[in-house]
């Protein structure tokens, strides 16, 4: 966690930061919680993370994904097996 930016992780507070110091340890995280717990805060820091260790050619053994929405992974999976 020392590589990723100051302004992105000193903005977090103690839970949040050992989300961010644990996913970068995992493969898979999942950040969840009711509005205004501060998730997308944590996945921004996380992300900065990621880019600051890259940038220093560390490569964090998690890997990003986009969530999809049910509808648009029901739709591709009818596209899929209808080709």
């Amino acid at each position: 966690l020392s590589a990723a930016p100051a302004a992105a992780v000193g903005a977090l507070n103690e839970a949040q930061r050992l989300v961010v110091r644990r996913a970068l340890a995992r493969r898979l995280t999942l950040i969840q919680g009711p509005p205004g717990t501060g998730k997308t805060r944590t996945a921004c820091a996380l992300l900065a993370a990621c880019v600051a260790l890259a940038r220093n050619g560390v490569r964090p053994p998690l890997e990003l994904a986009p969530a999809v929405p049910r509808r648009s992974r029901q739709a591709h999976q009818r596209a899929a097996c209808a080709s």
